[in-house]
């Protein structure tokens, strides 16, 4: 069964992921990371790496200052073409791997090893070498505020019961008119985590490691898990958790999607790199000091998950993937994100929300 993703076509062991899932011979430099949603692509220090959406197969189009940010996966200068590894040379002279066409790279701003903040980055043109786990037809995996959520062909989230184990199925009457079980087509066979159980009406339902699988009849749109700890049995089928985040951070309902927000449920935004073109352009020093408000930390925080702390004008403050935090004057409700673009224009890069709903279905 192969999966497509940003240009690559990997195929996974049908029986498990604990199987090398890079094709093998592989580059010395080159790693992998078993999750339960898949594979993420590292090198040897387990740094994770990342694909352009702007990139063609065996060109970059990452340079000059785009590269120092997002620094090549270098190949060694005399680097041969490995299995489905070509190394490709960059307008320096340099060489960087690619994957059957496909450049990577790695993240300036990672903190450490296994972080992934140059994941939907710089309007989504930047993602995790990601490769999802294979699913049958038809159910997908989709990266929701959980986590890396199993999904139906709508993109809607999945459940499992508590009760439900090692293919018992206890929801029937009344409870299907909430609980929808995922049908299994007539000619479906299991394979790997994915089998198939019987239900009382003679009909095939999916099971994940032995859990049937339902959607929830109350969800309105992708994303959406308002199934979640209902009748504290119901849970959303998350193969892969998300990072943890601080107590302080709430999730808010905005016209964008969920969007993450301080405790008062204000929106927390991202700004420019620099302010140099915003205060020359659109905002002065002083347009700015009424405007927008760094997130302090406390002296104890400790960086988690994808939430850093930086230091501004020796202050320590609160960081979302290495970029600074803000939250907007003009924002007085939880929800409300009128700071959004806000002293953009003219060249210069605004202020933008932090959508928790962060990932899309990947592609097969």
């Amino acid at each position: 069964m192969s999966l497509t993703r940003w240009g690559f076509w990997l195929c996974l062991s049908a029986g498990s992921l604990t199987a090398p899932a890079i094709a093998a011979p592989a580059p010395a430099e080159a790693r992998e990371q078993v999750i339960g949603a898949g594979v993420i692509l590292t090198d040897a220090r387990g740094f994770t790496l990342n694909s352009y959406d702007r990139d063609r197969p065996g060109a970059s189009f990452c340079t000059q200052a785009c590269a120092k940010a997002w620094p090549p996966f270098a190949a060694p200068a005399d680097a041969k073409d490995i299995g489905d590894w070509r190394s490709l040379a960059r307008e320096d002279g340099t060489r960087q791997w690619a994957y059957r066409g496909k450049p990577l790279y790695l993240y300036g701003k990672d903190a450490a090893a296994g972080t992934q903040f140059g994941d939907n980055a710089a309007n989504y043109a930047w993602h995790t070498a990601f490769v999802p786990l294979a699913t049958p037809a038809g159910l997908d995996v989709r990266t929701i505020d959980l986590g890396r959520a199993l999904i139906d062909y709508r993109g809607m989230t999945l459940y499992a019961r508590d009760d439900e184990a090692n293919g018992r199925v206890k929801c029937v009457g009344a409870c299907l008119t909430t609980w929808l079980p995922i049908t299994a087509p007539g000619m479906a066979t299991a394979f790997g985590p994915w089998t198939i159980v019987k239900r009382p009406d003679g009909s095939g339902q999916w099971a994940h490691d032995g859990r049937p699988l339902y959607a929830f009849a109350d969800d309105q749109r992708p994303g959406d898990y308002r199934g979640e700890g209902r009748d504290k049995t119901w849970h959303a089928l998350i193969l892969t958790p998300a990072a943890a985040r601080p107590a302080w951070v709430t999730v808010q309902a905005a016209d964008v999607g969920p969007i993450y927000a301080d405790a008062k449920g204000l929106t927390l935004y991202v700004g420019p790199e620099t302010f140099d073109v915003v205060k020359k352009r659109t905002c002065n020093e002083a347009c700015l000091e009424t405007t927008v408000r760094l997130v302090t930390a406390e002296k104890d925080a400790k960086p988690i998950g994808d939430w850093s702390l930086n230091t501004v004008n020796g202050q320590s403050v609160w960081a979302y993937r290495g970029s600074t935090l803000y939250t907007n004057t003009r924002d007085r409700r939880p929800g409300d994100i009128r700071g959004d673009g806000w002293a953009g224009g003219l060249g210069a890069q605004g202020f933008e929300p932090i959508l928790a709903l962060v990932g899309q279905p990947e592609d097969r």
